[in-house]
């Protein structure tokens, strides 16, 4: 059965994610390796984290490709970043099968390892996990992990490029449009945050400015009336790094109609059956 809450098993992946955002990376990578251990233990037929705990893991792993693609794109050198990367030829799909990158907790627990040298094999692991995770978050109709899952395939699939000297399609990413409504409608205001950072960043990058700042101007508006100071220093750091601070008008956002919302994503069907092993 499909349940992605168990409170032994929550600790660890609860506390990795306070040491990740702590700067902790490797204790938090242990504790996360842990928490999937157990989950194996919990549930044989589901052995990687899924829902929220999952979307936290891949936030682990990223972190180190999004800190190298930072270094590149953002700040000053924003536009000549863009304009060398537009002259690339595009990125090749990732493998959608094969050996996890990450195979054992020693692997996953490690500073100095695939992470923290490979970032590029991190996204493709993080691409094979969310996509795993969509599968069984969609048969069983989770509204918040079917947001997540596409919030992170979106999130790797994109610093995967940039790792690779590449720049997203024009345009919305479709991956990043199903995050937010998905958001949305599951009603989760945080998480609705990092959706609206991600799709800032993709539509910069995409050649949609006044879309990015909407999208930033949204996420600083919700930040504020939290309040969450953490997410609002988050936003102005996007502005900062994406080089423009003036607010944007509301309708140059993604596609909202009345309320100032996006379309909601449709709730999948529920299966008569359980969803299939992983």
């Amino acid at each position: 059965m499909y349940r992605p809450h168990r409170p032994a098993q929550r600790r660890p992946r609860t506390a990795a994610d306070v040491l990740h955002q702590s700067g902790e990376t490797a204790e938090a990578g242990r504790l996360f390796a842990e928490a999937e251990r157990m989950q194996r233990e919990w549930q044989p037929q589901y052995p990687l984290l899924y829902s929220v705990g999952g979307f936290r893991y891949c936030d682990w792993l990223l972190a180190p490709a999004e800190r190298a693609t930072w270094r590149v794109f953002g700040g000053a050198d924003f536009q000549a970043a863009i304009m060398t990367a537009a002259t690339m030829p595009p990125p090749s799909p990732a493998p959608t099968a094969g050996p996890p990158l990450v195979p054992d907790a020693a692997t996953a627990a490690d500073p100095d390892g695939l992470t923290a040298t490979d970032p590029l094999a991190a996204c493709i692991e993080v691409e094979r996990r969310a996509t795993t995770a969509l599968v069984v978050a969609e048969a069983v109709g989770d509204l918040l992990s079917i947001a997540l899952d596409h919030l992170t395939l979106a999130r790797a699939r994109l610093l995967r490029a940039l790792l690779t000297g590449h720049l997203p399609p024009p345009g919305p990413d479709p991956e990043v449009l199903a995050a937010v409504a998905g958001l949305r409608q599951a009603g989760v205001i945080d998480y609705l945050l990092h959706g609206l950072l991600t799709a800032a960043w993709s539509l910069a990058l995409s050649g949609d400015p006044d879309a990015a700042r909407a999208a930033l101007d949204e996420a600083l508006q919700i930040a504020r009336r939290g309040p969450m100071p953490l997410f609002e220093a988050d936003v102005l750091l996007y502005r900062a790094r994406l080089g423009g601070g003036r607010p944007a008008p509301h309708s140059a956002m993604l596609p909202r109609p009345r309320g100032g919302r996006m379309p909601p994503l449709p709730v999948p069907p529920k299966p008569t059956s359980p969803p299939p092993a992983a």
